[in-house]
């Protein structure tokens, strides 16, 4: 009787773990979440800056002293006894200031205290001014009285004429009390370097 009543125990037991139609049920799978990928971060990019250009900062209006290899000073003579253009320029001790003006081509024009403005002599004969002197030509701006303006560093600069050449710091001339300024070739000397000292 006992053995009867385990065999039926045993039976109802796997009954009851069928479904109605006999079959084992099936687990109930364990649905593993998926998992949200890490976003790639792009690097904003730093800009880059661009250089400081000197000659950039020589705009209309700016007033300013240009000074010599020889730490002298760009200025012009007023009744200086030499022949020629009556106001050329020389480097010496006293310095006199220009006044810049921004040409549409890019180039720049310098204008003196006179109202005149600097540039190479075209005119030129051997018993007048040296030539390619620079001198103050007039009141007027003419192709002769452009340069392009290049930087040299954070406080120099160098200026090429419309023939290619570059103001130069020359030798002394009698007459001048102090040294000529002319346009030369490119030759890269410090003669032809000229710090800038903006007016306060």
């Amino acid at each position: 009787m006992q053995l009867t009543f385990g065999f039926l125990t045993a039976a109802l037991a796997t009954v009851a773990a069928t479904t109605g139609c006999g079959d084992v049920p099936s687990p109930t799978p364990t649905v593993t979440p998926t998992p949200t990928p890490t976003p790639t971060v792009t690097p904003t990019p730093t800009p880059s800056s661009t250089p400081f250009s000197l000659c950039r900062t020589l705009t209309t209006g700016k007033k300013l002293y240009l000074q010599a290899d020889n730490e002298y000073f760009f200025g012009y003579c007023q009744g200086c006894n030499i022949p020629g253009y009556s106001l050329p320029t020389r480097v010496n001790k006293w310095a006199h200031p220009v006044t810049i003006t921004t040409v549409a081509t890019g180039r720049i024009a310098m204008q003196a205290e006179t109202g005149r403005f600097l540039g190479r002599c075209e005119d030129c004969g051997p018993d007048t001014n040296s030539p390619d002197q620079i001198v103050q030509r007039g009141w007027s701006m003419d192709d002769a009285t452009m340069w392009e303006c290049e930087d040299v560093s954070d406080t120099v600069i160098a200026l090429k004429d419309n023939k290619g050449k570059y103001m130069t710091h020359g030798a002394p001339q009698a007459g001048l009390d102090g040294d000529l300024v002319v346009s030369k070739p490119r030759d890269g000397s410090n003669a032809q370097h000229w710090t800038v000292i903006f007016m306060p």
